[in-house]
């Protein structure tokens, strides 16, 4: 079979929603499957209708060996603007079109731009055949946004095992005595709510923040400069310059170090259509704090395997950073011990992708 899949760039931007795009790409192709990646050049989210009629988007990445035509095509949803002439001209060619379903543009998106995303969303989300999704959370949110329930659609989670070829290495981050500090992993943006965690330390006693810092920020400091210079501004001056690092992104092998000798893993985004990057760090087991919207809460239950706080509210999280500095030798053991637990009932990316296949199989 020839599958589409249209994405903004290329399949080597660093993030969650591409990491699963790739892997899914790998299943396909490893099974004989040709795969037209139709990469759009990103634009302002309401520019992105008009400039895609200007561009010749109507045909597969040149690099894919000329025009696709596929049999059933995959469409990106955060691409749904750009990407609706492509759309249209399979669904008159009867070719199927598959939303595949991160996270609803519209949950990214604040203020007055917001309906009108909802208003584009729904229309896409009506021209398509079936989806895939990355978790129950997103598929109610298709559902809330305009999806039929009717349609074909199947939840494949994403895997948390990318980092287990480097866990065995002996840096001793499995000693609770030696855990300190908490990690950060995204994309500096603000929906991440970086700033909610500098906030946070501020409120610590200096025990207590002796005990979760360094606060060590792994990801992209080049998605949203004027959110940098911000938060840059923000950990001045509150006097935290010793307490948070701003690293930018790192190698998978010093990001599984990293998650191995911290104490948690901090990541209170206003919203996460799933969050693998909590599955990854529970499988080395740190203790993920997520916000409580969104997958997070799929997830981790509060208070047993991680802890989810409200998005924005620095207090709450200054409470639950308290909470896990002050966790005796063995109180930390029987955390890891949950976490990890939690984790390995997920299945492996290599599992889901093989599931997503079978059923992306079906609709030709």
């Amino acid at each position: 079979m020839t599958f589409a899949l249209v994405i903004f760039g290329d399949l080597q931007r660093r993030s969650g929603g591409y990491l699963y795009d790739r892997m899914l790409v790998e299943e396909l192709e490893r099974h004989g499957h040709r795969v037209c990646v139709i990469g759009q050049r990103d634009a302002p989210y309401l520019l992105q209708p008009v400039l895609s009629r200007l561009r010749a988007l109507l045909r597969g990445n040149p690099a894919a060996g000329g025009p696709c035509r596929p049999d059933v095509a995959i469409v990106d949803e955060l691409n749904h603007a750009a990407a609706m002439p492509l759309i249209r001209r399979w669904n008159k060619r009867g070719c199927p079109v598959v939303g595949l379903v991160h996270h609803l543009r519209a949950d990214e998106v604040c203020g007055r731009h917001r309906y009108r995303a909802l208003r584009r969303e729904a229309s896409f989300l009506r021209r398509c055949d079936a989806f895939l999704v990355n978790s129950e959370t997103t598929r109610r949110r298709v559902l809330e946004a305009g999806g039929d329930e009717t349609q074909p659609y199947f939840v494949a989670y994403p895997g948390g095992d990318r980092l287990a070829e480097y866990a065995t290495e002996r840096d001793g981050g499995d000693e609770p005595l030696r855990r300190r500090g908490v990690l950060f992993v995204g994309n500096v943006i603000p929906r991440k709510n970086v700033h909610v965690i500098v906030r946070a330390l501020a409120k610590l006693e200096p025990e207590t923040l002796r005990r979760v810092e360094p606060v060590v920020v792994a990801g992209s400091l080049s998605s949203a400069p004027r959110y940098v210079r911000h938060l840059r501004n923000l950990v001045d001056g509150l006097g935290l310059e010793d307490s948070v690092h701003l690293a930018g992104r790192i190698d998978e092998r010093r990001l599984t170090r990293e998650v191995r000798k911290r104490l948690a893993l901090v990541v209170p985004s206003q919203y996460e259509g799933f969050g693998i990057v909590y599955l990854e760090a529970m499988r080395a087991g740190a203790i993920p704090v997520a916000g409580h919207l969104g997958g997070g809460a799929e997830i981790l239950r509060d208070g047993i395997d991680g802890f989810l706080v409200p998005p924005g509210d620095a207090d709450a999280l200054a409470l639950t950073l308290r909470r896990i500095a002050t966790l005796e030798d063995d109180e930390l053991r029987a955390w890891q011990e949950r976490v990890r637990r939690r984790a390995e009932s997920f299945p492996t990316w290599r599992q889901s992708m093989a599931s997503a296949r079978e059923f992306l199989e079906t609709l030709r």
